[in-house]
C-alpha cells in the first residue's frame, strides 16, 4: 500500500485573521478560529476514515498521512472543508512530507484553490519563484 502525504492550507484565512486582529474584532476572530478548528476536524475525520492520520495542524494548515487509494474521495473532503470555512483550500500531495509542502507551495503560486501533485515542474516553479523569475516577463 502506497502512503502519501497531503499538505493543506486555507486560502486567505490568514488575511481574515489579521483583519479581525487589527480591527479589534474579537468575536470575528473567535468565529474564524472556530471555523478553522471545525475544518481541521473534517480533514482529521477524512484521513482516519481512509486509514490515515493527521500528522500536524496549526491554524488553517496541516499535513495528513494517507493511503494513495483515499485520493479517489479527496474532492468530498475538500468540498466539506471549503463549505465549512467558506474559503477555498490549496492542497499539495507527495510521497514525502517535504514533497507535499513543495506541491502546496506550487498550488499557491498557481493561483490557489487547486490540488498539485509533486513532480519536476513543481521543483522548477519553486526555484523560479525563489529567484524572482516571472513567466510573464519572458
Amino acid at each position: 500500500m502506497t502512503i502519501l502525504f497531503l499538505a493543506f492550507d486555507a486560502d486567505h484565512a490568514g488575511r481574515l485573521i489579521g483583519q479581525a486582529r487589527l480591527n479589534d474584532q474579537p468575536e470575528e476572530l473567535r468565529r474564524i478560529s472556530s471555523l478553522i478548528d471545525a475544518g481541521n476536524g473534517i480533514w482529521t475525520s477524512w484521513a482516519v476514515e481512509h486509514g490515515g492520520s493527521m500528522i500536524s495542524s496549526g491554524g488553517d494548515e496541516g499535513v495528513l498521512e494517507i493511503p494513495a487509494a483515499s485520493l479517489s474521495d479527496l474532492s468530498v473532503a475538500k468540498r466539506k472543508y471549503e463549505e465549512s470555512l467558506e474559503l477555498t483550500v490549496s492542497i499539495g500531495i507527495g510521497l514525502k512530507m517535504s514533497e507535499a509542502f513543495e506541491a502546496l507551495m506550487a498550488s499557491k503560486l498557481r493561483g490557489r484553490n487547486s490540488t498539485t501533485f509533486f513532480d519536476k515542474e513543481v521543483k522548477k516553479e519553486i526555484e523560479e519563484a525563489k529567484n524572482g523569475e516571472d513567466d510573464t516577463k519572458r
